[in-house]
């Protein structure tokens, strides 16, 4: 069983990500882990990461304490609505 923190440190599940896609996953490290990043490749996941976590904050502020929905379909369509009133207001509209 994989949990959240374990993305920083199972090396194993970021192997087979990349045997399944082909594709490197470029995950923040702490600093006294084994595979390190280099430091040109650490600098900019942070600096996206910062503008990613930026959005998720302004998103989660338009939400209210309580989503009421009767089905997942309901929920999934406010959760919709949320981020495309998000997108519209960013962009001014």
């Amino acid at each position: 069983m994989l949990y959240a923190d374990a993305a920083y440190t199972d090396y194993a599940h970021e192997d087979v990500f990349e045997q399944a896609t082909g594709c490197q996953q470029h995950t923040a490290r702490r600093a006294n882990s084994k595979r390190p990043h280099e430091p040109a490749r650490a600098f900019l996941i942070e600096h996206f990461r910062h503008g990613i976590e930026t959005c998720f904050s302004q998103l989660t502020v338009r939400f209210p304490k309580k989503i009421h929905a009767t089905s997942a379909a309901g929920f999934a369509l406010k959760i919709g609505l949320f981020v495309f009133v998000q997108t519209l207001d960013r962009f001014g509209l």
